[in-house]
């Protein structure tokens, strides 16, 4: 699914519905966020898978630790604990901001703790996205810099827009074409 709604420069973009990864675009007067995250069924799959193979590895080892500080089953619940903890961390929506800040566009992720602050994007360092079509869909790749941002796959059509609502709010942005090697 996508849907493009422009009105005095605002652009608001959703897809994936249904499928494994969504996410949202919006960007209006000099202010944006992009927003993906893995969703469904899907993600409780694999919070499923994960939490029970923390599970079986916590039973594995109250099984062979044989002096254990604890029972075997106190195991198996604090690694189930630490499996929800992982599937949580990695199941967060992920958050890009774009801000207009003294007639630049800038980003930065954000709860990112090893990028604080937000980076320019300039013509000399603009967004590139990376386009790979395939014969009935493609998949992009949105950078800043060396930073991958997001990637996508799915109806050719998302990417051009996503593209036009960049280019419609002025952000520096180039696109580069890739052919599939099958076609």
């Amino acid at each position: 699914m996508s849907d493009l709604t422009e009105t005095a420069g605002r652009a608001a973009i959703e897809a994936g519905a249904g499928r494994p990864f969504r996410f949202s675009l919006v960007l209006d007067q000099g202010r944006g966020r992009l927003l993906h995250w893995l969703g469904g069924r899907w993600a409780a799959g694999l919070g499923a898978v994960v939490v029970s193979a923390f599970g079986a590895g916590g039973m594995v080892l109250g099984a062979l630790w044989k002096d254990a500080p604890a029972p075997p089953e106190a195991f198996v619940f604090a690694s189930c604990g630490m499996g929800a903890v992982a599937v949580a961390l990695h199941l967060r929506p992920r958050t890009v901001l774009f801000e207009r800040r003294e007639g630049t566009w800038c980003w930065r992720e954000r709860w990112n703790l090893a990028r604080f602050g937000w980076s320019a994007i300039t013509e000399e360092r603009p967004l590139r996205m990376e386009r790979e079509i395939f014969s009935s869909s493609e998949s992009f790749t949105l950078y800043a810099d060396s930073v991958r941002l997001f990637s996508y796959f799915g109806n050719p059509s998302i990417a051009r827009t996503v593209t036009a609502a960049f280019q419609s709010a002025g952000v520096p942005l180039r696109t580069r074409l890739k052919r599939s090697s099958g076609e």
